[in-house]
C-alpha cells in the first residue's frame, strides 16, 4: 500500500491504496454517498503520489459519473409506467412516473457533464410527484 494526495475543488485527502486509481476510486465512494443524491453528479479528482505533494508532477485526472440510488417508493416497490420518449442528441431522453407513489425518474441518454461541457453520459434524476 501507499499513500497519495487526492485533490477535489481545492481540498485535499490522504488516502491508502495499493495505486492511484484505487485511491480516486475510494476517494469518490467514500465522499459520495448514491443514497443521498437525487440526480447523476460528475466528479473529477486529481491523485497525486504522496512524495509529490509538494511538485505536485506526475498527477492524474480520473473522471467519476455517480448515479443516484432508486428511492424507496413511499407505498411499497416502485411500478414505473414509461413516460413519453424524445430525441436528445443521438440518443432519447424519457420521464417515467411511478404509479404507486407519482414519483417522477428522468432519464436522459445524453446527457450533459457540466463540468467539461462532454454530452453523450447517462443520467437519471428522480423527483417529487407532481
Amino acid at each position: 500500500m501507499q499513500k497519495f494526495i487526492v485533490v477535489e475543488e481545492g481540498g485535499e485527502t490522504e488516502v491508502e491504496a495499493s495505486d492511484a486509481a484505487q485511491a480516486a476510486s475510494e476517494y469518490v465512494e467514500d465522499q459520495y454517498d448514491a443514497s443521498q443524491i437525487k440526480k447523476t453528479i460528475f466528479v473529477d479528482v486529481r491523485v497525486f503520489a504522496s512524495s509529490d505533494r509538494i511538485t505536485r508532477k506526475n498527477g492524474k485526472v480520473f473522471s467519476f459519473v455517480v448515479q443516484p440510488e432508486e428511492p424507496e417508493c413511499s407505498n411499497g416497490e416502485h411500478r414505473w409506467q414509461d413516460g413519453p420518449i424524445f430525441a436528445s442528441g443521438g440518443s432519447v431522453a424519457h420521464t417515467d412516473t411511478c404509479a404507486v407513489c407519482g414519483m417522477r425518474r428522468r432519464v436522459d441518454g445524453n446527457g450533459q457533464n457540466p463540468e467539461d461541457g462532454t454530452q453523450g453520459h447517462r443520467t437519471v434524476e428522480y423527483l417529487a410527484a407532481k
